[in-house]
């Protein structure tokens, strides 16, 4: 009844009255899956490294050669988590995530902590697009292999290129 005293004497239009696990909500916030409408309730420390920045200096400090397994090890540990699993060897590299019992709200959670440890923008169909942690680890590294080492590998651009205009009409 307090509750309802209280709601009464305030202007707001909606006011719900729910209990919230403050922790599970840093949690949320320290990986940027936080809603904005709740982002005002807890506090985050500023970050002394962005997550980002310390798998690219993993990346960076181990061969080529290696950064499959550096990819894979790292994609293992964000699907374990999302999955729950205390062990993230539990998680196959070659299982498709659906047989993990990954569902769409777990690949979207998947998908945005992916994008928060590699600092990529990925499509929201990532998860599905490549559907086990083999392939999307191959997909990450050809993303990340021209932001980690500086290299931008692409075609040169002509001037004098031809064009050619198509143009196609149907009538039936």
């Amino acid at each position: 009844m307090e509750l309802f005293d209280l709601a009464c004497g305030r202007g707001e239009a909606v006011l719900v009255p729910a209990r919230l696990d403050v922790a599970a909500l840093r949690r949320q916030a320290r990986l940027g899956l936080l809603p904005s409408v709740l982002s005002g309730l807890v506090s985050l420390p500023a970050p002394v490294a962005s997550v980002a920045g310390t798998l690219a200096q993993r990346l960076g400090a181990v061969d080529e050669a290696q950064w499959d397994a550096v990819l894979v090890g790292e994609v293992r540990g964000q699907v374990a988590a999302v999955l729950g699993h205390s062990c993230a060897e539990a998680v196959g590299a070659e299982r498709a995530f659906s047989d993990l019992g990954l569902d769409s709200l777990g690949a979207v959670e998947l998908r945005n902590r992916l994008a928060q440890v590699t600092g990529l923008s990925l499509p929201a169909t990532v998860i599905f697009d490549y559907p086990n942690l083999a392939a999307v680890a191959g997909y990450l590294r050809t993303r990340l292999q021209g932001s980690v080492t500086g290299v931008v590998v692409g075609a040169p651009v002509r001037a004098d290129e031809p064009i050619a205009v198509v143009g196609m009409g149907c009538r039936f």
